[in-house]
């Protein structure tokens, strides 16, 4: 429950609901297909913190608690890292290049709309940008996932012929929990290791843009090689972030045990993150093992 000292958080998902649980207390979303970001709206409006002191006499307080304003911070974190972190990983499983420039079957609901530069004799010639679309009609990731906008990669060189995502932004992209906009940049070690220097990320719903996270990602993939199955794609994930939640409150975050992304999984599957804020408590969010989209919050 909110206010005890571990707090279990299972992640927004169509097919149950959510709930924040320790011990016999616990908090149930009263419908089962609401967002995060309906969750945002419950705690703008009153009803989310009415529910949570319900909750708090009920529980045994040792050491320090989770609080409402955690709970909230990790929330609004976890939302925006199920929308972006996975990009990067979908992105290179296009296999685009030298070739090839446009998506094929193997990675459904996204298309090439146009593409610049001069793909024939990339790199030599300089680089090349492709103006991609999701789309959602009817149609799902690999993982499961409605995406829905476009998003605009850049390739600057190749690594053992293959074309290395240099870049990419989207002005307004629906990610499934809500619509994002953010740029990145990359750094391609070798063909399985690159660095994403996100460099902003914003999120809503309705109204205004609400700033998220940025800072620096680095993904290795596990199951190197890279080869042309897909749907194998598992990348080890490791961050160091700053960002903001929806009311302002700013934290940054560590990866501080690999977080692993498999391509057809909506969830982080591993790895645990530590949060800090003002003051001197480390709070922590373990996403245990498997695609369960479940977290444990602790401090």
């Amino acid at each position: 429950s909110i206010g005890c000292r571990t707090s279990a958080y299972t992640k927004p998902s169509l097919k149950r609901p959510a709930k924040v649980r320790t011990g016999p207390c616990y908090f149930r979303r009263a419908s089962s297909n609401r967002s995060a970001d309906a969750l945002h709206e419950m705690s703008r409006s009153g009803i989310l913190v009415f529910l949570l002191a319900t909750v708090l006499g009920g529980c045994r307080k040792d050491e320090e608690e989770v609080t409402q304003a955690d709970v909230v911070m990790m929330i609004d974190h976890a939302v925006a890292e199920k929308g972006i972190l996975p990009l990067f990983a979908h992105l290179q499983s296009l296999r685009l290049g030298p070739g090839r420039w446009s998506p094929t079957g193997e990675v459904p609901c996204i298309a090439l709309d146009s593409i610049t530069g001069d793909t024939a004799a990339f790199p030599m010639n300089g680089p090349v940008t492709a103006f991609l679309r999701f789309f959602s009609q009817g149609c799902l990731g690999l993982d499961g996932v409605q995406r829905n906008g476009a998003i605009v990669v850049h390739y600057d060189t190749t690594i053992a012929g293959q074309a290395m995502v240099s870049g990419f932004s989207a002005a307004d992209l629906d990610l499934g929990l809500g619509h994002f906009r953010f740029g990145a940049t990359v750094e391609a070690q070798n063909v399985t290791t690159s660095t994403v220097h996100l460099d902003s990320s914003f999120v809503h719903s309705s109204g205004a843009w609400s700033e998220r996270f940025r800072g620096v990602v680095s993904y290795s993939l596990l199951n190197a090689p890279l080869d042309s199955v897909v749907q194998s794609d598992r990348y080890s994930v490791l961050f160091d972030l700053v960002g903001k939640d929806h009311n302002g409150r700013a934290y940054g975050t560590v990866a501080v045990a690999g977080l692993e992304l498999d391509v057809d999984c909506a969830w982080i599957t591993k790895g645990e993150e530590t949060f800090t804020v003002e003051d001197a408590i480390e709070r922590r969010m373990d996403h245990g093992q498997g695609c369960d989209g479940r977290v444990e919050l602790h401090a």
